[in-house]
């Protein structure tokens, strides 16, 4: 790069860096527009590459931002309309629409499609637009992500992504852990702790999970010594802000990945790898254990209450538990009173007072808390059809692509890109999280590096048979 443009480029990072962190500290709103005009420019400098790490360097921050009516405007989503902008002028006008369409990219659009009939019925068409509108937008981006990943790229950068999402998730975790620790600028209820940029705990743990299996495949397809040493440092990290978290659904998804890669060693690691990645489980569990138990955690939170949460669960004693069956009930109820079509995709809200009944306690316009009970509340059979055709073609395309490959570290690689998803399917029977960005943008970055290593794997096999 010529000089002049690096000058311009690190005067217009000094820009966003003044901006956002005078606006974050001192509360000036207009130093927060400086930061998100840089922030705009410095986007716009660079090449698709660089707007795709710009996309994961920012994911932290996809809830910070206020509502502008149809949409919620923040430095992601900055970053990610001008990216989806982008892509799209690229694909008419460069690429003429000649971009191939993944099997999981043409079930996530057919899933799309079978959502639009529910608006058609709705009585809240605004909030139906708004979420749809949300729901393309991440769409785009992760089918962005994965096109110029598949065509432009050989790996190699896929997995620079990947190492980024991991670090940035670790130093989250550090960040937990030390203002947990600290008792400053973070957020505990009832001795629940998580960074205070993410919105809610739970939120929290989905995005922990979906980095934490990743770091584990790291930390087992490397070879060197002290980058292994690192990422199994890192997947420590994210397992005790895992813990810290009392997220059931957290911790039963960090329980089948453990399992997951229990399986996945045995049946892809001989000997010493075998036995050195049993050694560190052994050590990341025990570490886990011993700092729960320290001083320095007993005055954080209260340890005692991830059994009570469970325990409580068990006995039906826990009122969060309690609530949450009775919002699956008005959700049921909402289903079977609209079967087909549902009461419109995001409307759940709008109509839960109405099939509330006499449960008053529940307050108004609650949320699901169950992804798929809220599709086929909101879309009917039809919509629900959708998501499992698009479920399944995922998975069962991740799969194959595992089964299929000899080459050890890409194999590890997509599973643990595979754990990741899994793990996040089973924090979605606790959360509404079908539309939240960091999923969609880890999609776009597995299905780009499964369709470039099935390529890559193809190539390999049909040069071996010459």
């Amino acid at each position: 790069v010529r000089m002049p443009e690096t000058v311009q480029v690190w005067g217009i990072l000094v820009l966003l860096v003044t901006g956002f962190f005078v606006s974050v500290s001192y509360g000036y709103e207009l130093f927060g527009l400086l930061g998100a005009a840089a922030l705009l420019a410095l986007f716009a400098y660079g090449s698709p590459r660089a707007q795709i790490a710009f996309l994961v360097l920012f994911l932290p921050l996809e809830y910070q931002g206020f509502d502008v009516g149809f949409a919620n405007l923040g430095p992601y989503d900055l970053v990610a309309d001008l990216f989806v902008v982008g892509f799209l002028f690229r694909l008419l006008y460069a690429e003429k629409m000649r971009v191939p369409i993944p099997a999981v990219f043409a079930a996530a659009f057919v899933m799309f499609g079978l959502f639009l009939p529910s608006i058609l019925v709705t009585n809240s068409f605004g909030n139906s637009i708004k979420e749809l509108i949300r729901l393309s937008l991440a769409l785009l981006t992760s089918y962005g992500i994965c096109t110029h990943l598949a065509k432009h790229e050989d790996g190699k950068f896929t997995v620079t992504l990947i190492k980024l999402f991991v670090v940035e998730t670790a130093l989250l975790s550090v960040w937990a852990i030390f203002l947990a620790a600290t008792g400053s600028l973070i957020q505990i209820i009832a001795g629940r702790v998580f960074p205070s940029v993410f919105e809610d705990v739970n939120f929290y743990a989905a995005y922990v999970v979906l980095a934490l299996a990743m770091s584990i495949g790291l930390a087992i397809r490397e070879q060197r010594p002290f980058a292994k040493i690192f990422y199994w440092c890192t997947t420590s990290f994210m397992t005790l802000s895992l813990i810290l978290t009392v997220s059931r659904a957290g911790l039963i998804a960090l329980a089948a990945t453990i399992i997951l890669f229990v399986f996945f060693s045995f049946s892809q690691l001989r000997g010493a790898k075998r036995i050195s990645t049993a050694v560190a489980a052994v050590f990341l569990v025990g570490m886990g254990v011993a700092v729960l138990f320290s001083s320095t955690a007993q005055k954080t939170f209260n340890v005692f209450g991830i059994f009570d949460r469970f325990q409580g669960a068990l006995t039906g004693q826990d009122r969060s538990v309690r609530e949450r069956t009775k919002l699956i009930s008005v959700a049921w109820n909402v289903f079977v009173d609209n079967p087909m079509l549902g009461v419109g995709y995001g409307a759940f809200e709008d109509s839960f007072d109405h099939y509330r009944g006499a449960q008053l306690e529940l307050g108004k316009q609650r949320s699901v808390h169950n992804t798929p009970l809220r599709i086929l509340a909101e879309t009917g059979v039809i919509g629900f059809l959708g998501v499992v055709i698009f479920v399944s073609v995922l998975f069962r395309s991740l799969f194959k692509a595992v089964r299929n490959h000899h080459d050890f570290s890409k194999k590890t690689l997509l599973f643990s890109l595979l754990a990741a998803l899994a793990g996040y399917v089973i924090t979605s029977f606790t959360l509404d999280e079908l539309a939240e960005s960091h999923f969609w943008v880890i999609l776009g970055v597995t299905v780009g590096f499964m369709v470039q290593s099935t390529s890559q794997n193809a190539s390999k096999i049909s040069s071996d048979h010459e």
